[in-house]
């Protein structure tokens, strides 16, 4: 709930409940949909436990963790 919360927020939880799509590679929205995501990516593996974070930081998209 919190990290919910948080992500809300700072207009990021679109990135996580799926409505916010992954762009065609040549999507001219591609690297700022990119660079989002690597934001929320990097938020969710500080926010995690240690141990949780070691089995998801390979996962590429934030939807997919």
């Amino acid at each position: 709930m919190k990290m919910r919360r948080v992500l809300a927020m700072k207009n990021k939880y679109r990135f996580v409940d799926g409505s916010i799509p992954i762009p065609d590679e040549d999507d001219l929205n591609r690297l700022a949909w990119e660079r989002c995501n690597n934001l929320v990516h990097t938020w969710i593996i500080n926010y995690i436990a240690p141990s949780i974070a070691q089995s998801v930081v390979f996962i590429e998209n934030a939807i997919d963790m």
